[in-house]
């Protein structure tokens, strides 16, 4: 945070502000001081951020099949069925995938989600 900023948000006596947990390009991001112990424990323990990874691989398919390739539907398959294995394994970091969301990339993530959220919710 710049000084500037910090300046304005004590001018508006706010004393805290929440921040995302990963930076645009996908990489963890853990501010130094963390009011939320439960999200804290979470980044550091879970490898759940595998769903940043595939969105991120979700998203390059797509893309590629927006340029006219071929739908790559085993690929999807390799990439979504070893993360809904871990979202069945990790039931309560289900809860806690919106955490990994940012807007630029809402249609990709929302798409991952849904398809975990199907595959769960109908076994």
């Amino acid at each position: 945070m710049t000084t500037g900023l910090i300046e304005a948000l004590q001018a508006f006596l706010i004393t805290e502000v929440s921040v995302e947990r990963t930076l645009i390009d996908g990489r963890g991001f853990l501010p130094k001081d963390v009011i939320d112990p439960e999200l804290q424990e979470w980044g550091k323990s879970s490898d759940f951020c595998g769903f940043i990874k595939s969105v991120q691989t979700y998203k390059r398919l797509f893309e590629n099949c927006q340029a006219g390739s071929k739908v790559e539907v085993e690929m999807i398959r390799l990439i979504m069925i070893p993360l809904m294995d871990k979202a069945l394994g990790e039931p309560e970091n289900i809860l806690m995938m919106h955490h990994f969301c940012n807007k630029e990339e809402y249609v990709y993530h929302h798409a991952v989600f849904h398809w975990i959220d199907r595959r769960i919710f109908c076994i």
